[in-house]
């Protein structure tokens, strides 16, 4: 840290860190693409949400997440938001973290689970009551917990979750999550359309994560293509990143 740097020239992992920074942080955000909210330090790895999570500034975290921020890009040791929120002991930043789609499932460069660098029971009783939840399922591609699970899910396939406002369809199409995705169309009835808070379809999801697959499937089912989301795009302006492997699907139709 540089003592004498203007707020104005912090970087969003910066902004991140602080509580009382947070008003500069959310008009910071208010401009930015998805790209830069996901931007890693060069060094380190950590992104603004990292960072966040490192302090347990649970407020930042939110709005990270309801900006579309990934809660499971690795920095430099491969360890995700999830593992430094349950090795520093917070609760209440691991049920924020795994109901923002966080994959409870990845491993750091030590081989450990978020779950096994808990710090205390606390964070472990976190994960064992929100492991048994669907959409903390869906992030975590636990397809045949769903099927072994479907006759006692007692929430509706399409409910809308947590901060984001998404469905098991859009977690499973953001995610890369094929076979669910295609489970949860077929043998459940999932809406293709519907939006998140920030307007993003299914669709849209799969196809800025690149999930080739996913979005020629989406397609074929009849997934609307010209919605616009908060950004006033539509899901082939958000798969241009990845060249004619997304945009050479047929989103054009």
């Amino acid at each position: 840290w540089i003592s004498d740097l203007y707020e104005s020239k912090y970087t969003l992992q910066q902004l991140a860190v602080e509580p009382y920074l947070e008003l500069q942080l959310k008009q910071r955000l208010q401009n930015v693409k998805l790209r830069q909210i996901n931007a890693q330090d060069p060094v380190t790895g950590h992104t603004p949400l990292y960072c966040a999570a490192c302090t347990c500034n649970v407020e930042a975290v939110h709005y990270l997440i309801e900006q579309g921020a990934n809660p499971d890009l690795v920095q430099q040791a491969g360890s995700t938001a999830l593992h430094v929120a349950a090795f520093y002991g917070y609760p209440e930043m691991v049920q924020c973290l795994l109901e923002s789609e966080a994959d409870y499932q990845l491993k750091n460069s030590l081989g450990n689970l978020a779950e096994h660098e808990s710090y205390n029971d606390e964070v472990r009783n976190a994960f064992s009551a929100l492991k048994k939840t669907p959409f903390v399922q869906a992030a975590a591609n636990q397809l045949d917990w769903f099927k072994n699970n479907a006759h006692n899910i007692q929430e509706h396939i399409d409910v809308q979750y947590h901060v984001q406002r998404q469905t098991l369809l859009h977690c499973a199409c953001k995610k890369g999550h094929f076979d669910l995705a295609k489970w949860l169309i077929e043998a459940r009835s999932a809406k293709l359309d519907l939006v998140d808070i920030n307007l993003n379809s299914a669709l849209h999801l799969a196809a800025y994560g690149g999930h080739t697959s996913i979005v020629q499937y989406l397609l074929y089912r009849g997934a609307n293509s010209t919605l616009i989301n908060k950004w006033g795009m539509t899901a082939e302006q958000e798969g241009i990143v990845h060249g004619t492997r997304i945009t050479g699907c047929g989103l054009k139709q």
